[in-house]
């Protein structure tokens, strides 16, 4: 009898902390995104065209990969965000942004490298890949945003877009 109610009070208590767990593990994904991303940056400004840095930047390219489908995971267990949420979710975009901005730039620039030894004709699909992936994270994020946001969330959105368009000019 005291073991069952024993349980049962841990239940009631743990109960709450799980439901206000899910925007944490979803912001701690959107968190994780910042070492893989410098990652991918690192081996982008590191590639000269060889075997050991084409390897280097698609095993950090693909663990970046993995992080998005992670996050992106999270992030489609979430309910409408509370105000506070929102503000939660924006302090960890704002963050996040420019790291993804400056990876971008730096993925753009090994285009040059890539034409020489051939590999260009990866780049665009490895980029509209990566683009895709992208904007189902952007989406499983937006979805959790309620519509009093949409300015908020129109904003980030302008500026996902841009940063895609600009590796596109740049690898054209």
């Amino acid at each position: 009898m005291h073991t069952r109610v024993f349980i049962s009070c841990v239940l009631l208590l743990l109960i709450p902390l799980a439901l206000g767990t899910s925007l944490d593990r979803a912001l701690a994904s959107l968190n994780s995104l910042t070492p893989h991303l410098e990652s991918v940056q690192q081996a982008s400004r590191n590639y000269n065209g060889g075997i050991p840095s084409t390897t280097s930047l698609m095993l950090a390219a693909y663990r970046l990969d993995r992080a998005v489908q992670d996050a992106t995971s999270a992030f489609d267990t979430l309910n409408q965000l509370t105000t506070d949420e929102v503000e939660r979710w924006e302090e960890a975009y704002t963050e996040l942004f420019p790291i993804a901005s400056e990876t971008a730039n730096s993925y753009a620039g090994m285009g040059p490298v890539a034409d020489r030894m051939g590999y260009a004709p990866f780049v665009p699909a490895f980029t509209q890949m990566v683009e895709a992936r992208t904007n189902l994270l952007f989406e499983s994020m937006f979805r959790a945003i309620p519509a009093a946001n949409g300015s908020l969330v129109s904003g980030a959105r302008r500026e996902v877009q841009q940063i895609f368009q600009g590796v596109r000019a740049r690898l054209a």
